[in-house]
């Protein structure tokens, strides 16, 4: 689908649920061929995202920008680690502003400490959190509060990315105070970040669980967001399979697991039972007075699995509701972890 989009309709931008400041190093694989692609991929931290299958997709986005035939970059938009911004930012300030790097270090040594003291006492989490966004607003109150002065001496972009790796260290921590419910919609801002430092009319491949990109109007995740914003100017696709295996972290840790197949009443039981292994289903053109597709604007059970195992996992969805597209494959296969990867 991402090859489809970038070489045959006019996508240039590639954006994962991967933390943000990291998905730069991809990039500079992505575009110029710096760095080392593995390397740059398991910096991303995200185990989902280690396989060689998504190992593939970076070489080709290589090889079709060495190739002439149009450019694809690679970005993320999530934001749950501080490391590497805090590093980009400590970077950035050294050279345009000196006079606040002690300041800086100051705050950014209590947001390492809290980050690193969350980690290895989790029950008593919420103080090392908060101390964390405590310091976090301050610096990304200090780098908003001085924007222009940095024009001055760096150029819009570099400054651009300062500000939002301070952005990014304080939604990690956001996130984190606020269980978690914060982390959609700040992923849909980062997303309009893209979008705002891209060129005008720029189109956009977003990868995220079908939990994040969906419509749901009720949890508002970050597709309920970004649709209202962009509305018609964005398709969500959501995937499904009837039966299979899969990649996550169970009772015997990081491996494969198998899960329930579909069962008579669920939207992918019906999908199944046409017969087609694998098929793409526009729903847009589903309506409740049809017969024929009326079934699918009921509330039906409906898969969801994310990085841990579960061995029956369907919850009552109206998938008209979260979805443009179905994509559809009868049977599922675990993704394959790259070999000599952490």
């Amino acid at each position: 689908i991402t090859e489809f989009l970038a070489s045959e309709m006019g996508f240039t931008v590639f954006a994962i649920e991967a933390n943000m400041p990291e998905a730069r190093r991809v990039n500079d694989y992505v575009l110029r061929g710096e760095g080392d692609s593995k390397e740059a991929l398991a910096g991303l931290y995200f185990w989902t995202w280690n396989t060689d299958e998504v190992l593939e997709m970076i070489e080709w986005m290589r090889d079709y920008n060495e190739s002439g035939s149009g450019t694809i970059e690679f970005w993320g938009f999530d934001l749950q680690y501080p490391t590497v911004a805090m590093d980009d930012l400590r970077d950035f300030v050294e050279s345009a502003e000196p006079d606040y790097l002690a300041a800086l270090s100051k705050e950014l040594d209590t947001i390492r400490e809290a980050h690193e003291a969350a980690v290895a006492d989790r029950e008593n989490s919420a103080g090392h959190y908060d101390r964390w966004r405590q310091a976090a607003a301050s610096v990304l109150e200090h780098m908003e509060d001085n924007r222009d002065r940095y024009l001055g001496s760096s150029d819009g972009l570099s400054v651009d990315w300062a500000i939002q790796n301070a952005r990014i260290i304080y939604q990690g921590a956001d996130c984190r105070v606020d269980g978690g419910r914060s982390r959609d919609e700040s992923m849909a801002d980062n997303v309009s970040w893209i979008l705002d430092h891209t060129p005008p009319g720029t189109k956009v491949v977003l990868w995220a669980h079908n939990g994040h990109v969906n419509r749901d109007p009720i949890y508002r995740p970050m597709g309920a967001v970004l649709d209202e914003r962009y509305g018609e100017d964005m398709s969500v696709l959501g995937f499904a399979f009837h039966e299979g295996e899969y990649t996550a972290y169970g009772s015997e840790g990081l491996g494969t697991y198998g899960t329930a197949p579909s069962e008579p009443g669920s939207v992918e039981w019906v999908l199944e039972a046409t017969g087609i292994p694998s098929f793409m289903l526009d729903l847009r053109s589903a309506s409740d007075e049809s017969l024929l597709s009326g079934w699918l604007t009921e509330k039906l059970d409906f898969r969801s699995i994310g990085a841990v195992a579960v061995e029956f996992a369907f919850w009552p969805t109206v998938v008209t509701d979260k979805f443009d597209v179905l994509v559809f494959f009868s049977e599922s296969h675990p993704s394959r972890r790259v070999t000599d990867g952490p």
